[in-house]
């Protein structure tokens, strides 16, 4: 069951999300800059793949702000 109806609303809902997060590091947003701090810290690269419908994201947390690639 898929519950965005194609890639494009996917990556408009989450991709704009995450974009919005990396947004607020590079604005030095106190909570997300410690949010980021604490995944560089793990080394964290975080990827999402999703089937219905077809798309994957991949969050690097090491980069600073941390980027979203699809």
């Amino acid at each position: 069951m898929a519950y965005f109806k194609n890639s494009q609303e996917c990556d408009q809902v989450l991709g704009n999300f995450f974009r919005k997060m990396a947004e607020g590091v590079a604005a030095k947003d106190p909570v997300l800059m410690e949010i980021q701090r604490k995944m560089a810290e793990m080394s964290l690269i975080v990827k999402f793949v999703w089937r219905e419908p077809e798309m994957t994201l991949t969050l690097d947390f090491t980069k600073d702000p941390f980027a979203s690639m699809q």
